[in-house]
């Protein structure tokens, strides 16, 4: 069996210059809403036990609660007594159900849901446009990947 590899140098620079000037453009123009959306203070890792690691001093997992990005409600306080309910999980403030009818009714929504997890907010109509085509731009494979010759691979 051989494998196709016309080699990594093929990509064409063009092609290279032009991916990278695309994503480096998006992260100068939207690198600050993520930083500002995610931000969390010192004292809070401190106050709520969060380790930097992936397990505490114990060997458990680590607190994710501090971030806003998202919750999950899968109890409810009934006099005082916490009681299980029909769990409901938040994405940025916003009801997971009525992202997915929303998006269901008219388009996928990936890239808004991504768009609002990484940058705290749902995109306007110019925001998405950048943002999808930075993902495009970024899902487009090497030309020495795509131009191999698969009659070769024996």
């Amino acid at each position: 069996m051989r494998l196709c590899n016309d080699g990594i140098n093929n990509v064409k620079e063009g092609e290279k210059m032009a991916v990278n000037e695309n994503v480096l453009g998006f992260t100068e123009k939207y690198g600050n809403i993520c930083r500002n959306a995610d931000y969390i203070p010192q004292e809070l890792f401190d106050e709520y036990g969060v380790q930097r690691g992936l397990r505490d001093k114990n060997g458990n997992g680590v607190l994710t609660g501090l971030t806003n990005i998202s919750r999950i409600e899968a109890f409810k306080n009934i006099n005082g007594e916490k009681v299980p309910c029909e769990g409901k999980l938040w994405y940025r403030g916003y009801n997971v159900l009525d992202l997915i009818r929303d998006f269901s009714l008219k388009r996928y929504g990936y890239e808004e849901t991504a768009y609002l997890l990484i940058f705290g907010n749902l995109p306007s109509a110019k925001e998405l446009d950048d943002f999808k085509n930075v993902l495009g731009a970024s899902r487009t494979l090497p030309t020495n990947f795509t131009g191999c010759n698969y009659e070769s691979i024996k």
